[in-house]
């Protein structure tokens, strides 16, 4: 949840109750629950940062395993 949203969270708690209490366990349950989606959704957005990176030493990797087999390749040819 960003800044805007916890803060547009709060005041709807405040007008639903001055006290700064929850007003019941719903909302709190709602609290919590959109704060999973958020950890979640912030994972997901981490992991497809790091896809690529993976991807890229995966692909040099196999490069470096098919010039390998090239080079011995050619060496028993010769």
């Amino acid at each position: 949840m960003n800044y805007i949203e916890e803060v547009q969270f709060m005041l709807f708690l405040i007008k639903e109750n001055k006290t700064m209490t929850w007003p019941s366990l719903k909302a709190k349950e709602d609290f919590e629950y959109q704060n999973r989606l958020f950890a979640e959704a912030h994972g997901l957005q981490n992991r497809i940062r790091i896809e690529p990176e993976q991807l890229a030493r995966q692909r040099l990797r196999m490069a470096k395993i098919r010039a390998r087999r090239q080079r011995r390749q050619k060496s028993k040819k010769e």
